[in-house]
């Protein structure tokens, strides 16, 4: 949004993609707080769903595994997961309603 320096060499040069990239980021911001806000745990697993995919796709889009971008989508998508793991598990363990 300030494109500071380092967003040229992450991102590239100011274009319409990279406006697009931060709608996409926006949106996810939203949603989130939302979900901070109003939590539902279906809405949670579909945005990190969501996150997962968009991140582990990344290096096939961008074409490579060095981009910085792309190596931080893949610690996130790690730790998205773990969270899906965790929020999955957590059910299993919740007493059923009698």
């Amino acid at each position: 949004m300030l494109n500071a320096d380092w967003t040229s060499s992450a991102y590239g040069p100011a274009a319409p993609a990279r406006g697009i990239l931060l709608s996409v980021y926006l949106a996810i911001l939203g949603v989130s707080v939302w979900q901070l806000v109003r939590p539902r745990r279906d809405t949670i697993k579909a945005l990190l769903l969501v996150q997962i995919i968009y991140k582990v796709t990344t290096p096939l889009t961008v074409g490579t595994l060095l981009n910085p971008v792309v190596i931080s989508n893949l610690i996130i998508a790690l730790l998205h997961t773990a969270t899906l793991v965790f929020m999955a598990r957590s059910i299993r363990r919740e007493p059923s309603p009698s």
